[in-house]
């Protein structure tokens, strides 16, 4: 059988290097890494989260923006977290004598609060917002 020779050397430190201070500059490592020179905070604002304005519960974000109804109050957007619930029963809304439509409301999980609608049948001039979530302004924050 072979034997085993003991080591008659110490155990060398390892010297964890992690935090040591670097002379780099860390805008220039981000300007390298993430191709972007200096901007202002306001030219890089994240997403927008949209919540709720009774109970406060995210509803949507800027992500999914699909446009907007001045004329409406609506934002329209292409998706809605899991806090929206799309309602069952299915009604005539009239945008003007030649657009009637039917819509479905979106309701607040939280606080039963409607937020806004889905239109489902729409005519062709506004086939754009069909089976979009279009959340009502006055409704959200």
């Amino acid at each position: 059988m072979a034997t085993k020779e003991k080591s008659t050397k110490l155990p060398q430190r390892r010297i964890n290097k992690t935090f040591e201070a670097s002379s780099i500059d860390s805008t220039v490592v981000e300007e390298i890494l993430f191709n972007r020179a200096d901007k202002e905070e306001d030219d890089d604002d994240g997403p927008v989260v949209f919540i709720c304005a009774k109970c406060k519960l995210p509803v949507g974000d800027s992500l999914s923006w699909d446009g907007s109804e001045d004329g409406q109050k609506q934002i329209r957007l292409k998706r809605v977290t899991n806090n929206v619930i799309v309602g069952k029963d299915t009604r005539f809304f009239e945008l003007s004598k030649r657009s009637v439509c039917l819509v479905v409301d979106l309701i607040c999980r939280s606080c039963q609060s409607v937020l806004g609608m889905v239109y489902t049948s729409t005519p062709r001039n506004l086939d754009h917002k069909r089976l979009t979530f279009c959340l009502s302004v006055a409704s959200i924050d």
